[in-house]
């Protein structure tokens, strides 16, 4: 979902730009979300939520399982709730990680 970004700033740098942190990923899903159910309104947008969250989500860890879980969900309420949770906890686990390498 952010290769347009990428590819600016690639032309603008000649330079790859690191991945998107999870916050960045977190902001963009919820806007892109957001849209979808203001869009579509909430009933079409939940079912189209759930193949966009795999594209955002794909790569991190624990992702597959959280997915089965995102597709079983039927508002759009609690699908931005779930991905919220997810995702501050990946945030919450990699603060961890990186306290344990300073010390």
């Amino acid at each position: 979902p952010w290769i347009f970004r990428e590819i600016a700033h690639y032309l603008r740098t000649k330079e790859e730009m690191p991945p998107p942190t999870i916050n960045e990923r977190k902001d963009i899903l919820l806007e892109h979300l957001g849209e979808l159910y203001n869009f579509y309104g909430e009933e079409r947008a939940v079912r189209l939520a759930r193949k966009h969250v795999s594209w955002y989500l794909g790569d991190l860890p624990g992702s597959r399982e959280f997915r089965s879980v995102f597709n079983a969900l039927e508002s759009g309420k609690t699908q931005v709730n779930a991905i919220i949770e997810f995702l501050d906890q990946m945030v919450y686990q990699q603060n961890l990680i990186d306290d344990k390498a300073v010390a």
